[in-house]
């Protein structure tokens, strides 16, 4: 093999790993970060998880950029992921996955997981366009339904289904929360994204 050869195939190589490495920081990572947070918030329970137990177990998992605030006897312990690279080259709409826990006087009351997918309107701005949302908190003690609640809805006031709420208690089995934490995260990185509802929380709206 000539020595022109050989650099052109090192050249190739080297270019290729760095390709991929940049595949896999700018959108894997984002989406393994937040999957491991899920697992986390799948073990917690509100009325019972620690501040600090919560805080050990997203070590462990080795879960990166998040973000506590406390405030009083409040706190909460969030992270935020987005599709960036996708968004900037234009290949996805802007897809944001937000989730956290909320704790009063230290133990958990409140799991909150959105993902919402954006568009831009007439002025070149990213507006929510579709999105899910799921709500755990100890605020449905009275109900205490085994079951969630699921309400679907245009986002504006339309007749489309562009915006879903999941609301559930303490006492919601564990069957049905575990589907309503079961989020499509390949919606971070899938080409074009998702749109539909269903497609970012599918076990929900899955007819048995």
């Amino acid at each position: 093999m000539k020595k022109s050869h050989v650099v052109q195939l090192v050249t190739g190589v080297f270019a290729i790993g760095l390709a991929w490495i940049l595949i896999d920081r700018s959108i894997m990572a984002p989406r393994r970060n937040f999957e491991r947070f899920l697992k986390v918030l799948a073990t917690a329970k509100v009325g019972a998880t620690k501040l600090e137990d919560l805080r050990q177990q997203l070590a462990q998992e080795q879960v990166s950029n998040l973000v506590l605030k406390c405030e009083g006897q409040e706190c909460s312990v969030g992270l935020r992921v987005e599709n960036k690279f996708l968004k900037e080259v234009r290949l996805s709409p802007q897809t944001i996955a937000d989730a956290g826990v909320g704790f009063a006087n230290g133990t958990a009351s409140e799991i909150y997981i959105a993902l919402v997918i954006a568009k831009k309107n007439d002025n070149g701005e990213w507006r929510d366009d579709k999105g899910v949302v799921v709500r755990e908190t100890t605020e449905r003690i009275e109900a205490c339904s085994p079951h969630f609640d699921v309400s679907v809805k245009g986002r504006y006031g339309t007749s489309d289904r562009d915006w879903a709420t999941v609301a559930m208690g303490p006492c919601v089995q564990a069957e049905d929360r575990a589907k309503a934490l079961a989020f499509n995260c390949a919606c971070l990185t899938r080409i074009g994204g998702c749109s539909t509802v269903e497609a970012i929380l599918p076990k929900v709206f899955t007819k048995p």
